[in-house]
């Protein structure tokens, strides 16, 4: 039997009614997919940036609820892109 990817007593509850909106940013395509899919199937409202620099736009065109970045990227790392994501 295949085991659970995380203990439900854990596991993130999300509210009924609006869908949080997350912004996935990583320079490794197969990882970008990866979060997303998974993010997307348990209901949340993914966008997917490949940089620092277009995560940044994507903040500034819309509102998001949660940032999952890459920490090590090229240009704007992860620490760099939400620094200034409190900014905006």
């Amino acid at each position: 039997m295949a085991e659970q990817m995380w203990d439900t007593a854990t596991a993130p509850v999300v509210a009924a009614g609006p869908t949080a909106r997350v912004l996935v940013v990583d320079d490794e395509p197969s990882m970008r997919q990866m979060l997303s899919f998974a993010l997307r199937r348990e209901g949340y409202d993914v966008t997917t940036a490949d940089d620092g620099r277009t995560a940044l736009e994507a903040l500034r065109d819309g509102r998001f609820d949660l940032v999952v970045t890459d920490v090590r990227m090229p240009e704007v790392s992860g620490v760099d892109l939400l620094r200034e994501a409190k900014q905006i």
